[in-house]
């Protein structure tokens, strides 16, 4: 059988997987993330010779949420998983196009990217902790090197040492404390 249809290039998720006599439905759903295209793909495929062992392959990796990549393999549509795991479908026909995300996938895929940002915000939030402590650190750092620079002359050697420990702390709080919306 030659590809009579294109399959899907990007990684997805199994959003359903039903059989009934010897068809397979299967619907793969990305995981809608930013950059990637998020068209699920729709799959029927009729008179499946390994029903079965599709079957379970493809609930496996819907149960456990394991990316599949899809592609055409001697004629058939073949499945893999990242670490080498793969199924090929052996039907009398296949059929196979995109479709419009159903209302489940919109739902998962919200509580995904929604996940995801909240992740990111609390990881945020701990780097925003670690800067200011930094900050801190350097404030107090400058100021006691201020203290002991007062009772040195700034052409003796440790008034030079001491003004460029102060000079390399200005720069680095200035680093520190730049706002990054700055110039944009």
């Amino acid at each position: 059988m030659n590809a009579p249809f294109e399959v899907p290039e990007e990684e997805h998720f199994v959003s359903s997987v039903a059989a009934d006599g010897s068809s397979l439905y299967l619907r793969l759903a990305t995981d809608y993330h930013p950059g990637y295209p998020t068209t699920p793909f729709v799959l029927h495929a009729e008179g499946v010779q390994n029903l079965a062992e599709v079957c379970k392959f493809l609930s496996d990796s819907a149960r456990e949420e394991i990316y599949l990549y899809t592609y055409w393999k001697d004629g058939t549509i073949a499945f893999s998983t990242e670490n080498g795991d793969e199924i090929s479908i052996s039907a009398v026909s296949l059929k196979g196009a995109p479709a419009e995300p159903n209302v489940e996938e919109v739902q998962r895929s919200l509580a995904r990217v929604s996940a995801w940002l909240e992740q990111e915000r609390a990881s945020s939030v701990r780097a925003w902790k670690r800067l200011q402590s930094i900050i801190a650190l350097l404030h107090e750092q400058r100021r006691r090197i201020e203290v002991k620079a007062h009772n040195h002359s700034t052409d003796s050697a440790a008034g030079i040492v001491y003004g460029q420990q102060l000079r390399f702390i200005e720069r680095l709080l200035a680093a520190a404390e730049e706002d990054p919306h700055n110039g944009e």
